[in-house]
């Protein structure tokens, strides 16, 4: 099947979290390195999933908001395409 990774100059809450619900397989911007832009190529194709460091916090408030849970400001989030 279709692996699907959007590159972006910019977004909004609600373009991503319609990208998410279509199943797109990875999001990064533009400004990110040819280098982790290939290590996500390899991990979408290994069935992984990849969202950009910048929109992490987005989609977790999102995800906790829906099930009515709040955020623990002790969650750290890692990324090799910082």
């Amino acid at each position: 099947y279709s692996k699907i990774i959007i590159m972006a100059k910019s977004y909004s809450k609600n373009e991503i979290l319609d990208l998410i619900a279509t199943g797109v397989n990875a999001f990064c911007l533009t400004s990110i390195s040819i280098n982790a832009f290939s290590l996500i190529i390899k991990a979408v194709v290994n069935e992984a999933r990849w969202f950009d460091p910048v929109i992490v916090p987005l989609l977790l408030s999102s995800i906790f908001k829906f099930k009515g849970n709040i955020i623990d400001e002790s969650m750290k989030v890692s990324s090799f395409a910082s």
